[in-house]
């Protein structure tokens, strides 16, 4: 290994909150950029908050007031913003917008994830930050765009994927649509395509010497999602709508009840000679060699009775015992994991799953790993996410050369809070 990581000496600033600018920033920062996150506490980012965030009529002055002893301990803000530094500062203030284009003229990038008009009513679009910095790479990823008759709207996670037709997915034939809002999905796979940007644009500047600014559609982007039923659609002229754990082309294709209490395999046939695998796995019962359940449409008309009779043979068998005599016979199959079972698994610990960054005030903790494993040069969490403003006076003052004083009045003026 080089002993550099891809990113060293790229200088990040993060405008984000609460989950797609955060998440993408702090992938950045697993691969060794250095990211100096914007925040403030007139302001909390709502994963400061988690599990008590502030309710409605209820100012933020006060949501920080009572609950200073939180927000720096919040595990999944840790998640989102774990080896960052951060510089408090306000950005409504009319003081703001000079100081932060001095700190972005020292950076590389930009990401921010906010309505098109924040920072353009501030002065911090891209318009404005290219003039303190040509070169720079600005991504936003805002819920439907710069432009557009939706440009202004709003939405978490869970609304980008109603309104990308994910929910309307999810759910049994035949019944109500059950959706999974309850699963913010979008969220850290828009944070995936803005980090892909992000790493395209600063290869298109070494290049040509040229920056860029990202224009990133988190609605667009998890639109993507439900390819398979969008071909079908454009295609076929087919309207998908809730099919269970039912797949068009596989069967059987579903979650088996195994012995115990709430425990599952997850089997999936894809095509007939894996059927045939299948049948001799589980002992070549009759009913399973029958001329019916010989081809997937065979399989297909007969679904019911299909998986009622392969739910038989895995109720007699744990999961794991179900799971490692179809895998022996190249039948793709696993048991339904919990999270605790995910954590303890070997193999996830043998891959390094989960990291364990060191917090002043609640000690080691867990957060989740980076996943992507470069030989040479490997990212890695290095660190749990900053206290609020804990980098404030170090980084205003090594790259912005403020003096003590001169911090000490942006402090008393309110710009930086």
């Amino acid at each position: 290994m080089s002993g550099l990581s891809p990113l060293d000496g790229i200088r990040v600033i993060d405008f984000g909150w609460v989950a797609v600018g955060p998440v993408l920033a702090s992938l950045l920062a697993d691969m060794g950029a250095e990211v100096i996150k914007v925040e403030s506490s007139k302001r909390l980012d709502y994963c400061r908050l988690i599990p008590a965030p502030v309710l409605e009529g209820e100012r933020q002055a006060e949501a920080f007031a009572s609950r200073a002893e939180i927000i720096d301990t919040v595990p999944l803000f840790h998640n989102y913003n774990r080896g960052k530094k951060s510089v408090t500062v306000d950005l409504r203030h009319p003081g703001a917008p000079a100081l932060l284009k001095r700190l972005v003229a020292t950076a590389d990038v930009v990401v921010e994830n906010f309505s098109p008009r924040v920072l353009r009513e501030i002065g911090l679009d891209w318009e404005a930050l290219r003039t303190v910095k040509p070169d720079l790479v600005m991504i936003s990823c805002s819920a439907a765009g710069q432009t557009g008759p939706w440009s202004d709207l709003k939405t978490f996670a869970p609304s980008l994927s109603s309104l990308a037709g994910l929910e309307s997915l999810v759910g049994y034939p035949g019944e109500r649509v059950l959706g999974m809002l309850a699963f913010g999905y979008a969220d850290p796979s828009n944070a995936h395509h803005g980090a892909l940007a992000v790493l395209a644009a600063l290869w298109h500047r070494e290049r040509t010497g040229q920056g860029q600014y990202i224009d990133m559609s988190q609605l667009e982007a998890t639109v993507g999602l439900a390819g398979e039923s969008l071909m079908d659609y454009f295609m076929n002229g087919r309207v998908a709508g809730p099919e269970g754990s039912r797949h068009r082309s596989m069967a059987p294709h579903a979650n088996y009840p195994c012995r115990g209490e709430d425990q599952w395999v997850a089997i999936a046939v894809e095509d007939d000679a894996a059927w045939v695998r299948l049948v001799e796995a589980i002992g070549g019962p009759a009913w399973a060699r029958e001329e019916r359940f010989a081809t997937l449409a065979g399989r297909q008309a007969h679904l019911e009775e299909l998986d009622r009779r392969l739910a038989e043979w895995t109720r007699e068998r744990a999961a794991w015992e179900a799971t490692e005599r179809l895998q022996q016979a190249a039948v793709a199959a696993f048991p339904v994991y919990g999270l605790e079972d995910e954590k303890g698994d070997p193999h996830f610990r043998a891959r390094g799953l989960l990291a364990w960054p060191s917090h002043p005030r609640i000690g080691t903790m867990e957060v989740y790993a980076h996943p992507i494993k470069l030989s040479a040069t490997p990212g890695a969490v290095r660190g749990t996410a900053p206290a609020l403003g804990e980098h404030t006076d170090e980084v205003l003052g090594e790259l912005l050369g403020l003096s003590p004083e001169e911090l000490a009045q942006l402090r008393s003026g309110g710009v930086l809070a």
